[in-house]
C-alpha cells in the first residue's frame, strides 16, 4: 500500500515539473516603464522658439526630484503641452498612445539623456525643494527649445511637420 503512494506521488510530482517545464517557455525580457510623475506651467517665452516653463518634479530624495526636473519638462512639452500666463502650446505628440506607439525611440530620447539636448537645466535661483509625504517635490523653471524639439520629432518621422498641412 505504502509502495502505491509513494508510486502515485513521484507520478503527480513528475507530471508537475513536466507541465511547468513545457508552460515555461523563454522568460520575455519585461519592458522597464520610465516614471513621469510632474506638472508643468508656461512662464514665458525665452526667444527663438524656447520657452521657460516651471516643472514641479517628484523623487523619492532630494538629488532625485532635482534630476528629473529636466527630463519632465521636455516629457511635459511632448506628451502634456502647458498653459500659463494667457498662453496655451497643445502637446507635440497629439496621440494619447504616442509614446507606446514609439517605444524604442522615446525609452533611448530618455534613458539616454538625448532629451538633454532641448532643455537647459535648472536656471539659477529657480528651484524650490519641498519636502512631502513619501519623498520631495522640486518646483524648478526648465528652458526648453521648443523648436528645436519639434524639428528632432519631424527628423525621426514622430510626428508631421507644420508645413505638411492637415
Amino acid at each position: 500500500m505504502k509502495f502505491k503512494l509513494i508510486a502515485l506521488a513521484a507520478i503527480i510530482f513528475a507530471g508537475m515539473v513536466f507541465c511547468a517545464s513545457a508552460f515555461a517557455g523563454k522568460p520575455k525580457e519585461a519592458k522597464k516603464e520610465l516614471k513621469f510623475q510632474y506638472d508643468i506651467e508656461y512662464i514665458k517665452s525665452a526667444g527663438d522658439g524656447v520657452s521657460s516653463i516651471k516643472i514641479f518634479s517628484y523623487g523619492g530624495n532630494k538629488q532625485e526630484a532635482q534630476d528629473r526636473c529636466a527630463a519632465n519638462a521636455v516629457h511635459g512639452v511632448i506628451f502634456k503641452g502647458y498653459s500659463g500666463q494667457g498662453a496655451y502650446q497643445a502637446p507635440l505628440v497629439k496621440s494619447v498612445n504616442g509614446y507606446n506607439d514609439n517605444y524604442d525611440f522615446f525609452n533611448d530620447f530618455f534613458k539616454n539623456g538625448d532629451y538633454g539636448r532641448y532643455a537647459s537645466g535648472i536656471v539659477d535661483g529657480t528651484q524650490q525643494l519641498i519636502k512631502i509625504k513619501g519623498g520631495y517635490k522640486c518646483a524648478a523653471v526648465v528652458n526648453v527649445n521648443v523648436k528645436m524639439l519639434r524639428k528632432h520629432l519631424e527628423e525621426a518621422g514622430i510626428i508631421k511637420g507644420l508645413a505638411s498641412g492637415f
